[in-house]
């Protein structure tokens, strides 16, 4: 399964990168005018801490992707639409994750001390997230960065926020993430990944929801107690599944682990959710799905 991302008709640039650092690392994200950790010789390839040996930018066995609520479909976004986006750093045998993230315009600067943001980023999570302004020669870039521990996790650390469409624009998401040994120092074992997506600007029919459903299958539904998922795994990768209010909100995981490729079935106790409807949120390095369900 593909994942497909938004559109808009002012351009922007959304930025995400990771640091393991207890207040969060700015002007680190890959956008015009910065670098990512590797490049700025702290971790990774750039072999901080006077190790050897560091990995190059997506070399590492792990990655970093972006998901959200609804799915943004065939690089469109809706104008003034909220979305509920999920930064993902992943990698198995990693105990410490960051992420750092910008909404840009599309105008180039390479100056971070001027802010040049479109949009309008909201923290959702302050106890894993805060909202950090560059300042300098002047009010720089806004950058959504971890809190002081806020990315400790194993093997996969999982950032939320909104993040409101302007009404017109073309944006590139920029993104960069940081998988640690936790070791306290910034090292040639961290290994860095980024990654760059464009959008572009829709209008307030484009759909929205459901990614790809492709040999996916939640039953029944209606369900009562137990939740059947059953699906074609196109890839080794960390699946979470998660049970979200028609609100947004969170309120249980009921998977999250590594998934070897091929067919995958399981069943999931939901005896202890109130009567109601809810949204079924599965994503992956290459699964990002909504399904509705009902529990009676």
């Amino acid at each position: 399964m593909k994942k497909e991302i938004l559109s808009i008709v002012c351009v922007l640039v959304l930025a995400v990168v990771f640091m393991a650092d207890s207040s969060g690392k700015l002007k680190y994200t890959g956008a015009p005018g910065e670098q990512t950790c590797s490049e700025s010789n702290c971790h990774g390839a750039g072999n901080g801490s006077n190790t050897s040996g560091g990995l190059a930018d997506n070399a590492g066995p792990g990655s970093i992707y972006l998901t959200s609520i609804p799915s943004i479909v065939n690089n469109l976004y809706v104008p003034g639409q909220v979305y509920q986006m999920t930064i993902h750093v992943t990698e198995q045998g990693k105990s410490l994750f960051g992420f750092s993230f910008e909404a840009l315009d599309d105008s180039g600067n390479t100056d971070w001390h001027i802010d040049n943001g479109l949009g309008k980023i909201t923290v959702t999570d302050a106890v894993h997230t805060q909202l950090r302004q560059l300042y300098g020669s002047g009010p720089g870039r806004f950058t959504l960065t971890q809190t002081n521990n806020g990315g400790v996790s194993k093997d996969m650390a999982s950032f939320n926020f909104n993040w409101t469409a302007p009404v017109s624009g073309v944006v590139n998401l920029y993104y960069a993430g940081i998988a640690s040994s936790n070791n306290g120092l910034p090292d040639a074992k961290d290994n860095v990944y980024k990654g760059t997506l464009k959008l572009s600007a829709g209008s307030v029919t484009t759909p929205i929801g459901i990614v790809d459903k492709t040999a996916f299958t939640v039953f029944p539904n209606p369900a009562i107690d137990i939740l059947n998922v059953t699906f074609d795994n196109t890839q080794n990768q960390l699946v979470k599944i998660e049970l979200y209010s028609l609100e947004g909100k969170m309120l249980k995981l009921l998977h999250n682990s590594f998934i070897p490729q091929g067919q995958f079935s399981h069943k999931y106790s939901v005896s202890d959710v109130t009567s109601g409807v809810y949204i079924l949120k599965m994503w992956g390095e290459s699964i990002d799905i909504n399904q509705k369900i009902v529990i009676e």
